[in-house]
């Protein structure tokens, strides 16, 4: 028992000491900006994939490489 208090008691230390560190919150700030930019770019680049497919297929169709209900078929396949 008294080893789950002390052990609860340096973990409050150490999140204190962390937090009370200009350094440590502005490395904190700086991870959470870095991941939050990473998933910004992965959503980005799926949703720049499929605009590309989209004018490649609009490409086709308006130059009689493929009929309207593949174009429509297609389209619907691309935005899904």
């Amino acid at each position: 028992m008294v080893e789950v208090i002390l052990m609860g008691t340096m973990m409050g230390m150490i999140v204190s000491d962390f937090f009370n560190n200009p350094w440590s919150i502005g490395i904190g700030i700086m991870v959470i900006l870095i991941v939050t930019y990473i998933i910004y770019k992965l959503i980005r680049k799926n949703h720049n994939r499929s605009d590309r497919s989209l004018e490649l297929l609009k490409t086709k169709y308006v130059s009689g490489e493929i009929s309207e209900d593949d174009y429509i078929r297609r389209r619907e396949i691309l935005r899904k």
